[in-house]
C-alpha cells in the first residue's frame, strides 16, 4: 500500500502502455481475448524464473507465463502465475478491483453479436444513451471473472487525443 503524499508528484505521467490481467489458464484466456478483439497475441513467453523477477513483482518464488494483445490504443498483458497459485477473486465493487472497458462505435451490433456468441452480460444496457447525454454501457466477465465493459462514450468519456 502506498503511503505517498497526494500532492503533485512532479512526474506528469500521461500515457498508458498496457493493462495486466492475471489469469488462471493463459491458453484459455488467449483464445477468449483473441475471439473478443480479433488480434493475435505476441507470445506466450516464459518470464525469467529468477529471485530478481520475484522481488521485482513482489511475489516470492514467482514463475510466470505471459502474452500481449496489441490494440490500437493500449496493450493487454495476460499473465499466468505458474506458481504460487492464488484462488482469490474480487467482486466488481471491491477496493482494488479493476475493470477493462472496450470502446465501440456500434454498441447495439457488438452487444448483439457477443450475446449470440454466449457472453452473459451482468444486466441489460440502460434504456438511454448518447442521445440523452449518457454513455451506453454493458458489463460482462472473461473466463476468470475479470470485469469487462463495452461503452459508447459521450461527454467527458470521449477521448480527445490531448495529454
Amino acid at each position: 500500500m502506498s503511503t505517498a503524499r497526494t500532492a503533485d508528484f512532479g512526474v506528469g505521467l500521461a500515457s498508458v502502455n498496457h493493462v495486466g490481467i492475471t489469469v488462471a489458464d493463459l491458453d484459455r484466456s488467449i483464445a477468449f481475448y483473441r475471439a473478443l478483439t480479433g488480434r493475435e497475441p505476441a507470445g506466450p513467453v516464459e518470464l525469467p524464473d529468477t529471485p530478481e523477477m520475484a522481488r521485482c513483482i513482489g511475489v516470492e518464488d514467482a514463475a510466470l507465463r505471459a502474452a500481449t494483445l496489441r490494440l490500437r490504443n493500449i496493450n493487454i498483458d495476460l499473465v499466468e502465475y505458474r506458481r504460487p497459485a492464488s484462488g482469490q477473486r474480487l467482486a466488481v465493487n471491491a477496493p482494488t478491483a479493476v475493470h477493462l472497458c472496450f470502446e465501440v462505435d456500434d454498441f447495439d451490433g457488438v452487444y448483439e453479436r457477443l450475446s449470440a456468441a454466449g457472453i452473459d452480460f451482468a444486466g441489460e444496457p440502460p434504456p438511454v444513451g448518447p442521445e440523452h447525454g449518457v454513455p451506453k454501457t454493458a458489463y460482462f466477465t472473461d473466463p476468470d471473472g475479470v470485469h469487462l465493459e463495452l461503452i459508447l462514450p459521450v461527454g467527458p468519456l470521449v477521448r480527445t487525443g490531448e495529454g
